[in-house]
């Protein structure tokens, strides 16, 4: 696995964390 990959796939993984506590955070 290229460590390009990995990064990308953290990133997108750390986005969609944010993006769910965001919308969490406007829900409440």
């Amino acid at each position: 696995m290229k460590i390009e990959n990995i990064t990308t796939a953290v990133c997108r993984i750390i986005h969609d964390a944010h993006k769910t506590s965001n919308t969490k955070d406007s829900h409440t």
